[in-house]
């Protein structure tokens, strides 16, 4: 899958949000990446990363909370290619993906993203 190719598909699941949750976004940039950096290659199990959340969650964020920087969902395109699935479930797996790292920046627990199939 091209770069741009995966890029839209990410666009596409950030134009099918509920406005609940579009609504909420706010000082976050959702960022296609080739990869991560070396230092954050794999996750706390020792998995590939097919994505992460970098920021502080809308519940974290104090009165404090201004003129920072904005908070980043990465979404990683080489680790979904390397899972090999089909177009198809290659595109759903990106859109999990996505849902699952805007839950951590939303603030939702690993029980709640579940619990909407974010996870």
């Amino acid at each position: 899958m091209r770069r741009d190719d995966f890029e839209q598909v990410i666009e596409r699941a950030l134009s099918e949000l509920p406005e609940w949750v579009a609504s909420l976004m706010d000082n976050v940039l959702v960022v296609a990446m080739d990869g991560p950096p070396p230092e954050d290659k794999r996750g706390d199990c020792g998995e590939e990363l097919l994505g992460e959340y970098v920021g502080v969650s809308i519940p974290d964020r104090a009165a404090d909370y201004w003129g920072v920087l904005p908070d980043e969902i990465r979404i990683y395109r080489l680790a979904h290619l390397d899972l090999g699935l089909s177009q198809t479930e290659t595109e759903e797996e990106i859109r999990r993906t996505f849902l699952h790292e805007l839950g951590h920046y939303l603030g939702f627990s690993e029980k709640r993203l579940h619990q909407l199939g974010w996870d």
